[in-house]
């Protein structure tokens, strides 16, 4: 192929043209967006909320169960400050509950307890594996 100044002049801006392009990528993947957590009923921030708010994903849910299949130690595991109760005798199965006022359980987004009559959650009855 014969380089003439015209495919020469072609070739440069063509390659000026891609670095200006990419220039532009870099500067807007360096951008992070703004997470907005609701632990109660106003937008904040995870650092503004004054209560403890603990997410848990799928994966440290199956991580933790390969230590223990017990949602009690599970919730042990990976909430700090986390403590459960077994209520019941020994001839009896017993039941493990969250108790509280201000204890929220949502799983998959859907509230699973009322905390405003501070009604218990029965643990035993939350599949792990879904």
């Amino acid at each position: 192929m014969k380089l003439t100044k015209l495919n020469v002049a072609i070739m440069g801006a063509l390659t000026l043209t891609n670095f200006s392009a990419q220039a532009e990528e870099a500067s807007q993947t360096e951008q992070m967006e703004t997470i907005v957590v609701s632990a109660s009923r106003s937008q904040q921030t995870l650092n503004e909320v004054p209560r403890s708010v603990t997410v848990i994903n799928q994966e440290q849910i199956s991580d933790a169960m390969k230590q223990s299949r017990s949602i009690n130690d599970v919730l042990s595991m990976l909430v700090p400050g986390m403590g459960t109760s077994i209520h019941g005798n020994l001839s009896s199965k017993g039941q493990n509950n969250i108790r509280g006022r201000r204890v929220l359980l949502l799983i998959d987004g859907v509230a699973q307890n009322n905390s405003f009559l501070d009604f218990g959650q029965e643990l035993s009855s939350i599949d792990l594996k879904t």
